[in-house]
């Protein structure tokens, strides 16, 4: 029983072991003249980051708690985690010392390449990348007593980058941005880890040992196999809040005199977090908003006045997506046309769309077609060969692209040049809303999607391949 641990967490290392050395990660890197098509890296990395590919794993945990890599309420955990889970591993384990110095070294390794990946930010120069030449621009130009915190936190990263720089010759050494030794080191520390585990828990229960044996696993699991996508670990988050417990309580157990403080710290900081989270939501105040929105967006009264009776299903889309109602008519005539679909959530209004639509959402496949069709009136008889009738494009497409070398954003430059001045595309509906001058010049506006300027950018454009 004195390795119960140890030998439950090996099993399930070695159970999946060779599932893991088939999924190793291949990102590659590449000029930046050659644009790589790789949905998967549009899409599924932009969670996970694009620093060096073992730093990348090993700064998950951070990467999600502080938003890192995708901003929004629906991947905000807060800080608990971060801030209490390191401290009271430390303090359980501060009367073995050499496990204490183990665990502190890795913790302070944790923290060195995940500062120096991030980013600070600021209300004066918004979002700025964690680089010496960014961090001590931003202290010249900016004073301490304009943002205190900003300013000390500037000063952290200094720190953190300046004890990063061998860390990053050594990381580029072993994994780069493509390797077969990243996964082999990070299973290294996982046992080494479980190691570490196996022997701090020993005063702890059955019941608690099997509860820890399993957070551990699956945050390991998480955390190799999720790409940094909060909602594959939500178990996590309520039984992370039960290891802090276990963890309180097992202070306690022993009479340490950190019991009592970190007991209340984490009663004081976990209500501030609920009542900061319930005050964020509801006012649904986000950054460079205009103060006219603010809490606008805590319901939308269509879905009530819906469901209500107020208003059929055509005036509530119409009014939610500006006048789509026709565009949706004309493409359900007939049931059997294909649509390629770039993003948006209009499948659901789309009669027999399981069989219909074609999802295009990174653009890889129209990519590939460009490529071999540059002449976009002979892409055009490929469309309709290929029974592809409409286009249903999400003009915020681009807006998901976090690679470095913009790869989404080139692609979503194609389609544009595609579909400007094309005389076969037809505009069915859009709920962008951009202006041209008249002859007199006088500047009117109109749903199109190109103008001379654009007043509502919008959400979406639907074309008719004619």
């Amino acid at each position: 029983m004195k390795y119960l641990i140890f030998k439950i967490i090996l099993c399930c290392f070695l159970f999946l072991e060779a599932d893991v050395i088939i999924a190793q990660n291949n990102t590659t890197s590449t000029a930046d003249s050659e644009l790589i098509n790789d949905a998967r890296r549009e899409e599924i990395q932009r969670y996970f980051g694009y620093e060096l590919l073992l730093y990348r794993y090993l700064s998950l945990p951070y990467d999600v708690s502080v938003n890192n890599n995708q901003q929004g309420n629906f991947v905000d955990i807060g800080y608990l985690y971060l801030l209490f889970i390191p401290v009271l591993l430390l303090v359980v384990l501060k009367p073995r010392r050499w496990l204490f110095l183990l665990v502190l070294l890795y913790l302070i390794f944790l923290w060195i390449i995940s500062t120096s990946n991030a980013f600070l930010f600021s209300l004066n120069s918004g979002k700025i990348p964690t680089e010496l030449e960014s961090i001590a621009s931003y202290l010249r130009n900016n004073n301490f007593s304009d943002e205190p915190f900003s300013h000390l936190l500037a000063i952290v990263y200094t720190i953190s980058l300046t004890l990063y720089q061998p860390l990053a010759y050594v990381g580029l050494g072993l994994s780069g941005n493509s390797d077969t030794i990243t996964y082999p080191l990070v299973f290294t520390l996982f046992i080494g880890m479980s190691m570490v585990l196996a022997q701090s828990l020993h005063s702890f229960s059955i019941k608690k040992k099997l509860f820890v044996v399993f957070f551990w696993t699956y945050s390991f699991y998480w955390l190799v196999f999720s790409g940094g996508i909060i909602w594959y670990g939500y178990i996590l988050l309520l039984m992370g809040i039960l290891f802090i417990a276990i963890l309180i309580k097992a202070l306690k157990e022993r009479k340490d005199i950190w019991y009592k403080p970190l007991r209340y710290a984490f009663i004081f900081f976990g209500s501030l977090w609920v009542f900061l989270a319930i005050a964020m939501r509801t006012s649904d105040i986000q950054p460079m908003m205009d103060k006219k929105y603010f809490a606008k967006a805590m319901f939308n009264p269509v879905f009530y006045d819906y469901t209500a009776g107020k208003l059929t299903k055509d005036q509530s889309l119409d009014i939610l997506y500006a006048d789509i109602s026709k565009a949706l008519k004309r493409i359900n005539v007939e049931d059997s046309s294909l649509i390629l679909r770039v993003g948006t959530s209009f499948s659901y209004f789309i009669d027999n769309n399981h069989k219909r639509i074609i999802e295009d959402n990174q653009l890889g496949l129209f990519h590939e077609l460009n490529t071999k069709y540059p002449d976009k009136l002979e892409l055009v008889d490929v469309f309709k060969a290929s029974k592809i009738k409409y286009i249903v494009l999400d003009l915020n497409t681009a807006s998901i692209d976090y690679t470095p070398d913009q790869s989404l954003t080139r692609k979503y430059k194609e389609i544009l040049r595609f579909i400007v001045n094309n005389p076969y595309l037809k505009l069915l509906a859009t709920d962008r809303v951009v202006g041209n001058r008249n002859n007199s010049g006088q500047m009117t506006y109109t749903r199109r999607v190109f103008g001379e300027e654009i007043s509502l950018f919008g959400r979406y454009a639907i074309f008719e391949i004619i």
